[in-house]
Order: C-alpha cells, then sequence, then structure tokens
C-alpha cells in the first residue's frame, strides 16, 4: 500500500472530513485546565472576599455599652413625735409621726434628723442645720442654727415648745402690724458630703427639709415637705457612662473583632486582585498555548512525527491560517504533519518536496 494512500485512509478513520475539520478550531481554543483552575480559583476567591467586604463594611467597628461604675444614695430621714398635754382623746402623752395633731393638746415637738449615705463610703461632710418660723410671703426668722461635722453621717434632735413660737409668732404679727391665723416651723438642712463611690471621690450636696405648719384657725399642725406629707428626702446618684468598645464577631469558636477583620479583608482584596491580574496575563495565555498543542496532539497523534530539530526544508515555506488547513494539504499530498518545539512555540510542517506548509502555536508570528 502506498504512502498517500494509508495517510488517507487514517484520515478517514479519524472523520475528518469538511464538516469535522471545521469543529477543530473551537477544540483546539480551550485552554488547559491548570492555568483555568490558577484563574479562576483567583477570580471566585476575589468574589468571596469582596463579598465578605461588603458584609462586614455594614457591621459596626465598635458599640456602646453601659457600665454601672457607682449607685450610692443619699438619705436624709426626717422624724417628729408630738408631746401631749394630759387628754382623753388620745389617753397617752406621746403622740407617735402620722396621727392627727391638735394644737390645743401638742405642748412641744420633737423633731430628728437622720442622715446616711448608702452604697458609699462617707469620708467627711459640713451639715448647717437651721430652724425658722415662717409666715410665707410676710416674714422670716430664724431660732436657731448649728453646724455640725461629720464622717459617717449624723443624727440631729430639736425639741420645738410650742408656746414660745406661739408668743414669738404673735409679737412678730403686732411688730408688722399683719394679722394671720398660721405660721410654719421650716427645718432645713443644708448636708455637703464628700463620699468614696467604688473608688471615686465624689463631693454631693443634699438639702433636705420638714415643715410643720401651725394653724391657729383650725387647731391643727401638719407636716409636710415639699408640700405632700412626706417627711423624708431621698437623693440617688448614678454613674453608668457610656462607652466604645471593638465589636467582636465568633463564628464557630473563634471571634474577632470587627475592625481588624475589616483590616484583614481590605487588605486581602488588592492581594488578590494583584495575583488574578498577574495569573491572567501569564498563566491563561500559556494554558491557551499548551492547551491548542495537546489537543492537536491528541487529535493527529497517529499522524504526527516529532522531530528534536526543525527540518531542513531548500525550498519556499507557506504558513497556513490553520491547523484545519494544514490537515487539508497532509490529506492531500498524502504526507505526515512533522511537530517540533522552537523556544517554547510548537510549529506542524507538511513537506512537499523542497517546500513545506507550516502552522504554529505560541507566540510570534508563524
Amino acid at each position: 500500500m502506498s504512502q498517500r494512500k494509508r495517510f488517507r485512509i487514517k484520515f478517514k478513520r479519524l472523520g475528518l472530513g469538511g464538516k469535522h475539520l471545521s469543529k477543530l478550531g473551537k477544540l483546539v481554543r480551550r485552554p488547559r485546565v491548570g492555568g483555568k483552575a490558577v484563574v479562576l480559583t483567583l477570580l471566585l476567591l476575589l468574589v468571596a472576599v469582596t463579598s465578605v467586604a461588603v458584609y462586614i463594611s455594614q457591621i459596626p467597628s465598635t458599640r456602646a455599652l453601659s457600665a454601672n461604675i457607682y449607685n450610692y444614695q443619699h438619705i436624709a430621714d426626717y422624724r417628729y413625735a408630738a408631746y401631749l398635754r394630759p387628754n382623753v382623746l388620745y389617753n397617752t402623752t406621746i403622740l407617735p409621726q402620722g396621727e392627727p395633731m391638735y394644737l390645743s393638746l401638742v405642748k412641744s415637738l420633737r423633731v430628728v434628723l437622720d442622715y446616711r449615705v448608702s452604697g458609699a463610703e462617707i469620708r467627711s461632710g459640713k451639715a448647717v442645720l437651721t430652724v425658722r418660723l415662717v409666715d410665707p410671703g410676710r416674714w422670716d426668722k430664724t431660732i436657731y442654727s448649728e453646724n455640725i461635722l461629720f464622717d459617717d453621717g449624723f443624727k440631729w434632735s430639736y425639741d420645738v415648745n410650742l408656746t414660745e413660737t406661739n408668743e414669738l409668732a404673735s409679737l412678730i404679727r403686732r411688730e408688722i402690724s399683719v394679722t394671720t391665723s398660721r405660721y410654719d416651723i421650716v427645718f432645713s438642712a443644708d448636708i455637703k458630703s464628700s463620699v468614696n463611690a467604688n473608688g471615686y471621690l465624689r463631693t454631693d450636696t443634699i438639702t433636705p427639709s420638714l415643715v410643720l405648719t401651725v394653724d391657729q384657725g383650725s387647731s391643727m399642725i401638719t407636716a409636710r415637705e415639699s408640700g405632700e406629707l412626706l417627711p423624708l428626702e431621698e437623693s440617688r446618684t448614678t454613674y453608668s457612662p457610656v462607652y466604645l468598645e471593638p465589636f467582636p464577631l465568633g463564628m464557630f469558636g473563634w471571634s474577632v473583632e470587627a475592625s481588624d477583620l475589616k483590616l484583614y479583608v481590605y487588605t486581602t482584596i488588592p492581594i488578590i486582585t494583584a495575583l488574578a491580574i498577574v495569573a491572567w496575563g501569564i498563566l491563561w495565555p500559556k494554558a491557551l498555548e499548551k492547551g491548542e498543542a495537546e489537543v492537536l496532539k491528541e487529535r493527529y497523534g497517529d499522524l504526527m512525527i516529532d522531530l528534536a530539530d526543525p527540518p531542513e526544508v531548500g525550498g519556499a515555506v507557506a504558513n497556513v491560517e490553520s491547523m484545519d488547513d494544514l490537515a487539508r494539504i497532509s490529506a492531500s499530498l498524502g504526507k505526515p504533519i512533522l511537530h517540533y518545539n522552537v523556544d517554547g512555540k510548537h510549529y506542524y510542517m507538511v513537506l512537499d518536496g523542497g517546500s513545506a506548509y507550516r502552522y504554529g502555536v505560541g507566540n510570534g508570528d508563524t
């Protein structure tokens, strides 16, 4: 069997008719899996990191927390009791707080102020205590004043002789020519304390007061504080500052601060982008080249002869546009396809006497 006939039979077995050869261009342009995998992996990684960056950009880097540094209370507790004349109504000479006090039965009053601090330690303090007779809007007379130094709270008491206060109020009315049937006995305190609250030194001032109203018109004595029947003054001081702390993120037992994660992700994006660009520019073209050579080797391996060096051609060498063209020439001449490599570029050649037809795969001109 002649050489030309043998090559024609091999081409026929490969199914290289016109319509089959037209598909070769699509097949040989497929990139090699290795280069493609690297580029696609980097692109997918870039998409994943970018998605994470978009997500964490919506998470605050810090969060506001409120810490209860200290919480303490000043307590200034006014208590009073009435000492009565002999009477049938109550059948006692001491009337406790809260019971109606009839002026005709009350001989004197005892007022007690108990001051303390709850939740903190008093380091030092000073209290100015006063007792005044007051006809609101008309006159104001101080009948007692005292300064007290303390380092752990204090208890102070004062006795009011109603006979003496009634006479003093009547004398003042006559002096200023004012006729009223009531006056107030005002107990007030200006307390300034230095306290140690959970290691914080604080200086606070409170001004508790108690008002006993003597109404000669109704013959009653009533107790009030700021218009209410509540002889108790309380002042609470709380310090709960708001501060910022790094926002924590946790998953599967692993935790990281949001600000650190943002730094890692934002730094990773340009690195992966640079690697993807380098891979696209270097690995992808090489994958195309090697991929086409491998496909041609797979297609024409039975018809192809690998050479270590380029063959010697005495005549002209014609470059063809595609492997389809070279395959048709090889089939028509019944000549093998010679394959050789020069500096990483693959050449395929069909000899025809002293001339040749050539197709190249790789960088540079064919």
